[in-house]
């Protein structure tokens, strides 16, 4: 089926998002994970999104893919770094996207190395450790080329995090706020920050 879609000339995001729902759905158990590895569709989707990554340099293309190829890191974490080529990739074209000129893109990619610092952290094998490191190194240096950039932009859409430090805010507070964008920012890093560090594993970084 899926190539029927292929050869339909369906738009390269809309094909991602139907393998990351799907991939959502199927790895929601054991049984079903297994089932994405052993009959090798978790391979062909991460090898389809890799040369979608490389072959189409269309932002919202590289978004979609790198969504989904973390996605795929986070849920099969051992299984994904058997594989020299999709670490590598998936952590370039975060640190690319840290890098965009709009805030939303760049929240997306810092969000998504945060998810992936605290995803390795909780395993206990050195290379996910070591995954851990370079995630977390990472972040740091682009946390800190990003600020200029996620101070001054107006009028980008909030991402799922924004939207969360947005609301645990009082609604005043953020109107009143003239640099609102940087404030939300700072608890955006002072949150996640503080979820890294806390974790059992988070001192060695």
């Amino acid at each position: 089926h899926f190539r029927k879609i292929q050869d339909q000339d369906v738009p390269a995001v809309s094909q991602l998002a139907f393998l990351h729902q799907f991939l959502k759905v199927v790895a929601k158990d054991s049984d079903g994970k297994r089932c994405l590895v052993q009959n090798g569709l978790l391979k062909k989707m991460s090898t389809f999104a890799l040369d979608l990554s490389y072959s189409n340099q269309a932002l919202d293309v590289q978004i979609a893919a790198v969504q989904f190829l973390l996605e795929i890191w986070l849920l099969f974490p051992e299984t994904i770094t058997n594989e020299e080529e999709q670490p590598s990739r998936v952590l370039a074209l975060l640190r690319k996207l840290c890098r965009a000129p709009d805030a939303s893109t760049v929240m997306t990619a810092l969000g998504g190395l945060f998810d992936l610092t605290e995803r390795c952290l909780k395993l206990p094998s050195p290379k996910m450790q070591e995954y851990a490191s370079k995630a977390y190194k990472m972040l740091i240096f682009s946390l800190i080329e990003s600020i200029s950039i996620l101070g001054v932009k107006k009028g980008s859409t909030k991402t799922n995090a924004e939207k969360r430090v947005m609301r645990s805010r009082k609604k005043r507070q953020v109107q009143d706020d003239p640099n609102a964008e940087v404030t939300l920012l700072r608890s955006f890093i002072a949150v996640n920050m503080t979820r890294l560090l806390e974790m059992k594993t988070g001192a060695c970084l």
